[in-house]
């Protein structure tokens, strides 16, 4: 998590695929935005 929220703040743009949304959101990466998963991911 340290990594991702570091690499995030040199970075321009930063994405991810299907549940690396939930990474990015761990990290603090992810705040207010709008962002979307695969629609069968079940949080448990």
């Amino acid at each position: 998590m340290d990594w991702i929220a570091k690499v995030s703040k040199e970075a321009d743009l930063v994405s991810s695929v299907c549940t690396g949304a939930f990474l990015l959101a761990q990290a603090g990466v992810i705040t207010d935005q709008t962002v979307t998963t695969h629609w069968r991911i079940k949080l448990i």
